[in-house]
């Protein structure tokens, strides 16, 4: 795409779709002086591909909010210029050293197509299934609360074979926001009928960490190898490398397994 020639034909107002709370413009500092400032935001773009078909591409930044109005929009564009094959990417939502190409998820339209792209690639996190076998031992019920959306959430489990290690599965695509906005855990405790004081949140992303902490729970967070120095995850009760420490006196107090 780089190397394509592309026009862009729509943006979207991020005033609507973004949470600034979270979403930072980006600055250019030239000896320590700011030059530029740009915000993102979601746009498509007409290019043409190696044969000179003209193709749509939506790129930028995902929503934050209105995700419903977002994707009917889409819809209409979609139908004004007759697509016939949708296909959508994006980076694997786990956490992946950066020696090593980040894994994407492919969706379609047609179910040709997606057998033709494979729509799911990727590895589970290191010690992820050690980690979940250990806290089934201990008498731990585990529940996913994802923001990902069922489609990509039931791949992962299939894949895995992960779907009755948990009590509950649910996505954020049932509620109005997404993280981090705490309505996702909130909602999983009183499906779990339990208080969200007493739950206890792994998470990789720092939306997720905010989330699970104004959701009053205790929040273990297990930083990207690249974010690790980031010091607003200092908001987790716990900052791990790797699930490996998942038996650590630090952690075990947390989840209330301490001796």
């Amino acid at each position: 795409l780089d190397n394509t020639t592309s026009e862009t034909i729509y943006s979207f107002d991020v005033g609507d779709l973004l949470d600034n709370r979270t979403r930072r413009p980006r600055v250019k500092i030239v000896n320590g002086l700011i030059t530029s400032l740009s915000w993102v935001q979601p746009v498509i773009k007409l290019c043409r591909d190696r044969n000179s078909k003209q193709v749509l591409l939506l790129t930028g930044p995902e929503p934050d909010l209105r995700w419903k109005d977002f994707a009917l929009e889409i819809l209409e564009i979609v139908k004004r210029h007759r697509v016939r094959y949708i296909i959508g990417l994006g980076a694997f939502p786990f956490a992946w050293p950066h020696t090593r190409p980040v894994k994407i998820i492919a969706t379609g339209s047609d179910m040709d197509l997606v057998d033709k792209i494979g729509y799911l690639g990727g590895e589970m996190i290191y010690y992820a299934r050690q980690a979940i076998d250990f806290f089934l031992a201990a008498g731990i019920p585990l529940a996913l609360a994802s923001g990902s959306n069922y489609q990509i959430i039931d791949a992962v489990m299939d894949k895995f074979s992960l779907r009755d290690k948990f009590s509950l599965i649910y996505s954020a695509e049932d509620e109005m926001y997404g993280k981090p906005h705490p309505g996702i855990f909130m909602t999983t405790a009183t499906l779990c009928e339990t208080l969200p004081i007493s739950c206890v949140v792994i998470e990789d992303s720092l939306n997720g960490v905010i989330a699970a902490k104004a959701a009053s729970m205790r929040v273990i967070a297990l930083p990207p190898e690249e974010e690790q120095d980031d010091v607003r995850f200092s908001l987790a009760d716990r900052k791990l490398h790797s699930l490996d420490e998942i038996k650590d006196e630090a952690v075990l107090k947390i989840l209330g397994l301490a001796k």
